[in-house]
């Protein structure tokens, strides 16, 4: 067991440190600063937190700019079903909101909770501990993904090629008790979304069901999730949209193609960014170098080097001013300024 000296070191330290030259921070939907741009690095903002690091201090920090960090941290996973994986020196913890550390020590790498279930490594190899820490599924498979729908892609060889991926058909999915529900039999796969769940074979990604049967017309040269029960592919270099039964609902025609959200997917063709609505109709155009997926009611774009953010209107709320930034999530953009 830890001590109790060492356990109130955890994220507790609050951040007194002055801002520099390029820091990041956190705006709102309207531009407004709530986080104040002090840290090196940060993530986005899940379950309340995000995580940021300045210096030596890691930590986290809230939506009211109160900052949690310790000299003490090496590594800080975000928040997922409300606690977060933390390493300390060369032990892994999960810690709650309130900084206080509620499970462990593990002396091997921790991930975050899906569904009931976090992967957690032992001796190299993947298996799945519950809300109580208790390692329900055993280590023993190569790699894991995340649980979602129910379901967790493992793969069950330890043979690997240059870039960590399994040699042979190796991966499949298992229920939350480790019973394999589609055999392993595919050579590399994603995790589920929307019922479906890329897998690679030879050179071409196609989509499978949750019974592992293939569906029809889901073909593609790169493998994406489905979003908002749609998928981006890509035959030939060119882009488009398909539904979960594999029909095109927007022609393989695009030279870019982002994820659907918020009803909505961000092209780009012929030297100018669009948007798609849910049955591939543009909707709008917008005169930018880059767009990006709207998240909040508000888009990425970028212009001369600087961004901002548009609204669903097309309208810049947010004037370009950023050295760097990121989308929104849960009503605040990490963005980077001078």
């Amino acid at each position: 067991m830890l001590n109790k000296a060492f356990l109130a070191a955890l994220l507790i330290l609050p951040l007194l440190l002055p801002a520099r030259a390029e820091r990041w921070g956190f705006v709102d939907t309207t531009g407004a600063i709530k986080v104040k741009p002090r840290f090196d690095r940060v993530e986005d903002f899940s379950e309340g937190r995000a995580i940021v690091n300045l210096g030596d201090y890691t930590g986290w920090v809230n939506g009211l700019d109160s900052a949690h960090v310790s000299t003490l941290i090496t590594r800080h996973r975000s928040f997922h079903e409300g606690l977060a994986a933390v390493q300390l020196d060369t032990i892994w913890v999960y810690a709650d909101t309130a900084g206080k550390s509620v499970l462990g020590p593990w002396k091997d790498l921790l991930e975050d909770f899906h569904e009931g279930r976090a992967i957690a490594w032992v001796n190299g190899k993947a298996g799945f501990v519950d809300g109580t820490g208790k390692l329900i599924i055993p280590a023993q498979y190569g790699t894991a993904g995340d649980f979602s729908e129910g379901l967790a892609r493992v793969d069950t060889v330890t043979a690997r090629n240059q870039w960590g991926r399994p040699k042979g058909a190796a991966n499949g999915y298992i229920d939350a008790v480790g019973r394999f529900a589609i055999a392993p039999v595919f050579t590399w796969a994603g995790n589920f979304a929307c019922g479906r769940a890329w897998i690679r074979q030879a050179d071409t990604f196609c989509y499978v069901d949750r019974s592992g049967r293939i569906i029809p017309g889901l073909v593609s040269e790169e493998n994406r999730d489905f979003h908002e029960g749609l998928v981006a592919l890509c035959r030939r270099g060119a882009w488009g949209y398909a539904d979960t039964l594999g029909r095109i609902v927007a022609a393989l025609s695009r030279d870019k193609a982002l994820d659907y959200s918020e009803g909505r997917a961000a092209v780009f063709s012929q030297g100018a960014w669009s948007y798609l609505d849910r049955t591939g109709a543009t909707v709008l155009r917008v005169p930018y170098a880059q767009a990006g997926s709207f998240h909040d009611g508000r888009a990425l774009v970028m212009q001369g080097g600087s961004y901002g953010y548009i609204n669903r209107a097309g309208e810049l709320v947010i004037p370009f001013q950023y050295l760097d930034a990121r989308d929104f999530r849960e009503g605040r953009a990490a963005v980077c300024v001078p």
